[in-house]
């Protein structure tokens, strides 16, 4: 009970007739803010877990800042840190599915696979019709077929090799020779390290992605004008996977074990999957007919320097405020990009402003309309003034580009998927190859702030928008760079909805495809 009243708390501080000091209710409306200016901040983390930590420390009882706090960990490779935020959210609400899934796949990122395993099943028995369920269990057969070959699995026969410990003087000790970087566009790459301590060497093992690989060890260190440190010269050619590689050297004398551990990034040099790529960013604050704003065109310059900063789009189109009149935005999707785009092509538009709705005359249909800066809250003019999304829908068809990935951050800007499409099959495993084949196929896709009935929260949906585009909706997380449209709406409707259920009420983002099968992918630089 008290757990009950503390969450009520933080959304009112009244005491339901349970005796509850003034000056906890008054640290719970603190910790409010902390959180609130916490999700704020786009490109600062440290200070970001800063203000969770300050909002923890002030209404220890609640799940939502431990979550979001573990989200931020999660998302600089923390994955320790977070696994405690989120089982310490689980501590306070046992039942807190976010919690669940969210420590689910952190889990598996540092191969914790069976307690993972745990909290995946737990996820769906509270969540039967999530609309990830059926990721939720592909994620249970995948863990569950590595638990099993890993139960089965024989034990090659090896040399055994000590767990690697400190260097110190009388252990081997390993100087790396090549490669040089860290990053390489070549599937093989040329390996050279001298271990020094040579005279009672017993074993040098190199591996690559934990497979042991075949080394070659020589004590001439005198290649034509090049000298190297004096010791065991050890060469090999390694095969790399796309995406990280770890590579270790291993080597062992009556001393100890040494080891030698690093990572390279292979990225091959592969063809673009769009001819060209454009981007629409709208932004409107000010209204000639309607209410003012204040986030719409932070929102928007806050898409447009991430896809410049972050991506590879050959044309952005960008207005603001007055510049984005009705004929302005019709003239823009309806001339500019049906002449300039090719079928080979991807298209974002993003829109920032006010969104609103009317109902049909019959009462059967509700319809939506984005705000122009010349548009108008007058339900008799929105016909007239405003843009339809029925309009938006149909000038897509006239654009040649194969893909369009709209987002709307507006009220009610779930009218625009009221009609989706479901594709037969959605992408969940992000690579070259199995990209080229979804991209091949015309798509028009689409993210929305909210539902068709929601008014939405100022700044949150954009900041998450932000957040994934910058890498942390990248699934796989090999840092390939391929983000796409399917990637980036879990991970906004994920932390939107977190944040929204925090503030005391409800923001359930959309997402879907108005027709076609192919997938938008975000271009790398």
């Amino acid at each position: 009970m008290k757990k009950l009243i503390f969450l009520i708390l933080l959304i009112t501080p009244i005491t339901s007739g349970i005796p509850i000091s003034n000056l906890h209710a008054d640290d719970c409306e603190k910790a409010k803010k902390y959180f609130n200016k916490a999700y704020k901040i786009k490109n600062n983390p440290e200070k970001k877990i800063s203000l969770y930590k300050k909002a923890i420390e002030l209404c220890p009882d609640h799940a939502a800042p431990h979550i979001n706090l573990g989200n931020v960990y999660d998302n600089q490779g923390r994955y320790d840190e977070a696994i405690i935020e989120y089982k310490e959210a689980l501590r306070i609400n046992p039942d807190d599915t976010e919690a669940h899934r969210f420590l689910a796949k952190a889990l598996e990122k540092i191969e914790k696979n069976e307690e993972a395993l745990e909290h995946w099943k737990r996820y769906i028995e509270l969540k039967p019709n999530a609309e990830d369920i059926q990721k939720a269990r592909s994620h249970i057969d995948t863990l569950e077929q590595k638990l099993a070959l890993k139960k089965h699995k024989p034990i090659p026969e090896q040399t055994p090799v000590p767990k690697p410990g400190p260097v110190i003087a009388d252990r081997p000790q390993i100087t790396l020779l090549k490669p040089k970087t860290d990053r390489t566009t070549s599937s093989t790459e040329f390996l050279e390290a001298v271990i020094q301590g040579v005279e009672d060497i017993k074993h040098v093992i190199v591996k690559v992605n934990a497979q042991h690989v075949e080394a070659k060890k020589q004590t001439d260190q005198r290649r034509g004008i090049e000298v190297v440190p004096r010791g065991l010269l050890v060469e090999a050619l390694i095969d790399l996977i796309e995406g990280k590689n770890k590579i270790e050297i291993i080597a062992t004398n009556d001393a100890g074990t040494a080891s030698h551990t690093f990572k390279l990034l292979y990225n091959p040099i592969k063809k673009p999957l769009y001819n060209e790529t454009w981007a629409v960013i709208i932004g409107i604050d000010k209204y000639e007919n309607a209410l003012n704003l204040n986030y719409a065109v932070r929102d928007a310059r806050n898409v447009e320097g991430v896809i410049q900063d972050d991506f590879n789009f050959q044309h952005v189109i960008s207005i603001h405020d007055n510049e984005a009149t009705f004929e302005k935005i019709k003239k823009i999707l309806t001339v500019e990009l049906k002449k300039q785009t090719h079928k080979d092509d991807g298209v974002l538009i993003f829109f920032a402003g006010h969104g609103v709705t009317e109902t049909t005359i019959d009462g059967k249909e509700v319809l939506g309309y984005l705000v122009p800066t010349d548009g108008t809250n007058n339900p008799d003019e929105y016909a007239l003034k405003n843009i339809s999304m029925n309009q938006i829908k149909d000038w897509s068809k006239r654009i040649k580009a194969k893909h369009i990935f709209f987002v709307f951050d507006t009220c009610f800007s779930g009218l625009f998927l009221a009609k989706r499409y479901i594709p037969k099959a959605r992408i969940t495993e992000v690579n070259y190859e199995r990209l080229v084949d979804k991209t091949r196929e015309r798509v028009r896709q689409a993210l929305a702030a909210g539902t068709s009935k929601q008014k939405v929260l100022d700044g949150v949906f954009t900041g998450y928008l932000a957040d994934a585009l910058k890498g942390a909706a990248d699934e796989k997380g090999n840092e390939d760079g391929y983000i796409t449209a399917e990637e980036v709406a879990r991970y906004v409707t994920d932390r939107v909805e977190i944040d929204a259920k925090y503030k005391g009420t409800t923001q359930n983002p959309q997402s879907g495809n108005l027709y076609g099968e192919g997938v938008f992918v975000f271009p790398r630089k």
